[in-house]
């Protein structure tokens, strides 16, 4: 009987151990972010032909220009650095590519559509005012976007972005990044393509350890349990 006791009480601490370790302390995750993007002709992407690609720019043949481009938040002396664990947003949005037009008066409306590839680039930090990275990590998305340009008009849309969200493995860290908001450029403004980020802590070794530690003393106390009750 007291043998049966001790091990019912050892396999509830070791249960118990495993849903301690479950649960990883909160920490705050900061960064820095770079992007670049290329765009691609698709076979039949583009109306009318004649169009020509370089770099992130597309030149259609009345002269009108789409030219894309990422951007760079800063360095790690870029101090406070971006936030990615805010409590109150779940993190925070950043704008990795944006859109341009060379659109003049008088042209005549032109048909556009391409494919467009942007790589984004994060480097983490442990405290809002480090200098030293903890990591570094990237992701590659890619997407389709279609519309018309033309006398001094824009309307351009967002037809596909792939992955929807991707989790990027940095230092300490996995940063979840997902599609936040496209805008066409229109007017005097540029259009853009947002991220949302949000940063969450690696389990570490351990705490995967007294996981697996704590499914095995919950199973062994429900199968001494089940043993005594058909004794």
């Amino acid at each position: 009987m007291i043998r049966n006791r001790i091990g019912t009480l050892a396999a509830w601490a070791l249960g118990l151990a495993g849903l301690i370790g479950v649960a990883p302390s909160a920490k705050a995750e900061f960064f820095e972010y770079s992007s670049t993007v290329t765009v691609s002709n698709a076979a039949g992407s583009f109306t009318p032909s004649g169009a020509t690609i370089s770099g992130g720019t597309i030149t259609l043949p009345s002269g009108n220009e789409v030219v894309l481009s990422g951007f760079t938040s800063g360095n790690n002396t870029s101090i406070p650095h971006l936030n990615a664990s805010d409590p109150a947003s779940q993190g925070t949005d950043i704008v990795p590519l944006d859109i341009a037009t060379n659109n003049s008066f008088g042209t005549v409306g032109e048909q556009v559509a391409f494919d467009f590839s942007l790589t984004l680039n994060l480097t983490s930090f442990t405290n809002a005012n480090d200098t030293t990275p903890d990591g570094t990590g990237s992701a590659t998305f890619t997407g389709r976007i279609e519309g018309t340009i033309g006398n001094n008009a824009v309307n351009l849309n967002l037809f596909s972005f792939v992955p929807p969200a991707a989790a990027i493995p940095v230092g300490s860290e996995v940063f979840d990044v997902s599609f936040n908001n496209f805008s066409s450029p229109g007017g005097k403004n540029n259009g853009s393509l947002s991220l949302h980020v949000f940063a969450r802590p690696v389990p570490e070794p351990g705490s995967i350890a007294l996981v697996a530690m704590g499914g095995v003393g919950a199973l062994g106390m429900f199968l001494r349990r089940r043993a005594q009750a058909s004794a």
